[in-house]
C-alpha cells in the first residue's frame, strides 16, 4: 500500500498585469492600476503586452522608481514574470 507523502505543492497564480496604449489618446493604460501579490502564495506578477506588434525585448517599461517589492527594479518584456519578492523589500507599499 503506498503512503501518501507530504511534497510541497507548487502553485502557479500569477498576478496579471496588462499594459497597452490607448489608441486614440496615446496615453498608456495598465490594468490593474493597483495589484497586491501574496507572499504566502510565493505569488509573481506575469506582465502582458497588449499592443498589437511583434514582441520583443523592449514592448514596454515597468519600472519601480521607489523600490521594487522584487530582486529587478524593471520589466520590458511580454509574458516576463517579475520572479517572487525581495525579502528586503518594504511590504505593504502602495
Amino acid at each position: 500500500m503506498a503512503t501518501p507523502s507530504r511534497t510541497p505543492r507548487t502553485v502557479f497564480n500569477p498576478v496579471v498585469v496588462m499594459i497597452r496604449t490607448d489608441p486614440v489618446t496615446k496615453q498608456i493604460e495598465v490594468f490593474p492600476e493597483q495589484f497586491w501579490v501574496g507572499r504566502a502564495e510565493k505569488q509573481q506578477v506575469m506582465w502582458v503586452c497588449k499592443q498589437n506588434h511583434t514582441h520583443g525585448s523592449d514592448c514596454f517599461r515597468a519600472h519601480f522608481d521607489e523600490g521594487s517589492p522584487f530582486t529587478q527594479s524593471e520589466f520590458t518584456e511580454d509574458l516576463q514574470l517579475s520572479g517572487e519578492r525581495d525579502f528586503n523589500a518594504q511590504l505593504n507599499k502602495l
